[in-house]
């Protein structure tokens, strides 16, 4: 946007923008301190043509050709203005993925969880060395669970390893595994530390970690990892309780819960291979129970 000049008074100002914009090139009027009227033009492509239409306004301001009819500026002013607006709605930017209420402070354990993750990533050599990765997951014994007697389920565990219930959430395979997950853990996380408290979040990410991980193990056994099911775990609490507690101050934005569970789905049913579905739905069910169970109170002092 380029300024191409000033004028005396608003009307003629006015004027000629609307002139201006009759013929396709749009513009803005705008007062300067010294009380002229600055002329902006918003693509430069058409600076030259407008700068000639002005020295032509300037030379003889009441030719024929300058008498426009405002009203009609004025409608197609209107009209570009809601077709911008209806464009921004359509828009699915990081202010509609993750609204206005979720940008929020970053919280002490979202952080150190976040941190924990890349070191761990770091440390398993991007998720590729398999002596480091191995005390870290559920247990270094293939099968799924649902296929092994109850006794010989999670061997390392029951020998006192019980590290290896939580640690699996702590393992990403990639970077972009990595990424997404840190991402949504940073705003679930925070929103829940900041509307609640950091022991909460801490409680809930251990309790949706070992359910998540449990369940996953019973699906396909313990070779996994990664942080989706305590992600879906925050979402699935963040989601009930803010439906059935309103003044927790927990949201999620309409456009973020059919993400989610789009996303959901097109894993569950292995449009993308190689996902922890039962994590994904363990997490998702526990946080959804934590979430009812903890605004049962509040629904019975309701009238």
């Amino acid at each position: 946007m380029r300024n191409i000049g000033h004028l005396a008074t608003e009307p003629d100002a006015r004027k000629l923008g609307d002139f201006l914009y009759l013929r396709g090139i749009r513009n803005e009027v705008e007062p300067e301190p010294d009380g002229r009227w600055a002329l902006w033009i918003i693509e430069d492509d058409q600076v030259a043509e407008a700068a000639q239409m002005l020295e032509r306004f300037r030379a003889n301001s009441t030719a024929p050709e300058f008498q426009v009819d405002t009203r009609k500026s004025a409608a197609l002013r209107k009209e570009e203005l809601e077709k911008t607006e209806e464009a921004a709605r359509r828009q699915w930017g990081r202010e509609r993925i993750f609204p206005q209420q979720i940008v929020v402070t970053l919280g002490l354990i979202s952080v150190g969880l976040i941190l924990a993750s890349i070191a761990i990533y770091l440390v398993t050599g991007m998720g590729d060395n398999r002596a480091v990765i191995a005390p870290l997951l559920m247990s270094e014994h293939p099968g799924s669970g649902r296929f092994l007697p109850a006794s010989r389920w999670l061997p390392e565990v029951m020998r006192g390893e019980i590290w290896r219930l939580f640690t699996p959430a702590l393992l990403h395979s990639s970077f972009l595994h990595l990424l997404f997950n840190m991402l949504w853990l940073k705003d679930l996380g925070s929103l829940i530390e900041t509307r609640v408290s950091s022991l909460y979040l801490l409680v809930l990410v251990v309790g949706t970690a070992i359910g998540s991980n449990l369940v996953q193990y019973w699906w396909g056994g313990p070779g996994f990892g990664g942080m989706s099911g305590v992600v879906y775990g925050l979402f699935g609490f963040i989601w009930v309780r803010g439906k059935l507690d309103p003044a927790s101050g927990l949201f999620l934005d309409k456009q973020t819960v059919v993400l989610m569970l789009v996303w959901f789905f097109v894993c569950f049913f292995e449009f993308i291979p190689r996902v922890a579905n039962g994590a994904h739905l363990g997490g998702l069910v526990i946080g959804a129970l934590w979430g009812f169970i903890s605004s049962r109170p509040r629904l019975g002092h309701r009238h």
